[in-house]
């Protein structure tokens, strides 16, 4: 059975998507930008911790 995950501490999706849908133990990411959600900033910057941190 699939779960939705949302959270209002990440960016929303533009258009259908969602932030990412658990299967068993697997999650599907969207693929989104890794952004402050506060102020809209690009972080990271090609680090892939911190870009998964605010994906």
């Amino acid at each position: 059975m699939k779960e939705v995950i949302f959270t209002k501490q990440a960016t929303s999706p533009t258009g259908p998507y969602s932030q990412a849908i658990k299967v068993g133990n697997t999650v599907y990411l969207a693929g989104v930008c890794g952004d402050n959600p506060a102020t809209g900033e690009i972080m990271g910057k090609g680090d892939m911790k911190i870009e998964a941190k605010y994906a």
